[in-house]
C-alpha cells in the first residue's frame, strides 16, 4: 500500500514527529506520576481503563508547565486526531474538553507510526470479524460495508485466506474475558478510523504533523478538506493491497 506523506518536506523527519508525540504519550503512561487511569461508572455500566478530559488537561498543564488551558486542550486533541487515545463512547469524536466525557489509550501495537503498511488484507479481515459478531453492536457503518463489498472485488483471489482469518480471530476473540473484548474492540476501531477513515474525513497520514504542532488550535478535519481540496484517501485504489 503506498501512502503519500509530506517527511520529504523540509524539517524533522515525520519519524521523529511521531516520537516527539510519543515521549509525551508515554509519560502520560507512566504508573505513578501519569494520568490516572481507572474504571469510570457510566450510567449502569463500568468503562475499564479509563481517563477523562479534565483528566488529560490537568495532567498537561501541570506535568508539561502549559499555563493556558486553550494550549493544553489543543495538545490533548492533536494527540487524540493522531489515535494515542481515543473517546471511549462517541463515535470518532477528537476534539477534548475539560469535562467527564471518557477516554481510553491506545496500546503501542496500534500506534500509527508502527502500522504504516497496513493495507487492504488486514483491513478485510477486521471488516469481515465485525461481520460475524452481534449486529447491533458491531455492525458495519454504510462506508465500512461499500470498502467490504469493494475489497472482496479486489482481493477476490485471496478471498478465502480473508474470510479464514476472520472466523480465527473471531475464535479466539470468544474465549477471551469480557472486559478484555471490551478494551479490544475499542482499540481496533479506533486504530481503523484513524487508518482508514470516512470517506468525508481526511486522513492524519497525509497531513504534515507540523502544520497542527505550531498552530494555536488543531485543524479541524472539514478545514483540512477545504485546505486540501479534495476528501481524504480510501487506500482502495490499484496496487493497494
Amino acid at each position: 500500500m503506498e501512502i503519500t506523506t509530506n517527511s520529504q518536506r523540509k524539517g524533522l523527519p515525520r519519524s521523529l514527529q511521531f516520537q516527539r508525540m510519543e515521549r509525551i504519550v508515554k509519560a502520560m503512561q507512566h504508573p505513578t506520576a501519569g494520568v490516572p487511569v481507572r474504571s469510570q461508572k457510566l450510567f449502569l455500566t463500568t468503562v475499564p481503563n479509563a481517563f477523562t478530559g479534565n483528566d488529560i488537561t490537568e495532567w498537561i498543564m501541570q506535568k508539561l508547565n502549559v499555563k493556558d488551558s486553550a494550549e493544553a486542550l489543543h495538545l490533548a486533541s492533536l494527540l487524540c486526531y493522531y489515535g494515542y487515545f481515543f473517546h471511549v463512547t462517541t463515535n470518532g469524536a477528537v476534539q477534548i474538553k475539560e469535562d467527564n466525557e471518557l477516554f481510553r489509550f491506545q496500546a503501542p501495537y496500534f500506534w500509527v507510526s508502527t502500522n504504516w503498511t497496513t493495507g487492504n488484507t488486514e483491513y478485510a479481515i477486521y471488516l469481515m470479524k465485525r461481520t460475524l459478531r452481534n449486529r447491533q453492536r458491531h455492525g458495519l457503518e454504510e462506508h465500512e460495508i461499500r470498502a467490504l463489498e469493494d475489497l472482496k472485488k479486489k482481493l477476490l483471489h485471496q478471498w478465502d485466506f480473508v474470510t479464514m482469518q476472520a472466523e480465527a480471530q473471531f475464535r479466539v476473540l470468544k474465549d477471551r474475558k469480557k472486559t478484555d473484548k471490551t478494551i479490544i474492540d475499542s482499540q481496533e476501531r479506533a486504530f481503523w478510523r484513524v487508518m482508514r477513515p470516512s470517506p468525508d474525513e481526511t486522513s492524519v497520514l497525509e497531513m504534515d504533523i507540523r502544520n497542527d504542532l505550531y498552530t494555536s488550535r488543531p485543524m479541524r478535519r472539514d478545514e483540512a478538506l477545504k485546505r486540501r481540496g479534495t476528501v481524504g484517501p480510501r487506500f482502495f485504489g490499484p496496487g493497494s493491497g
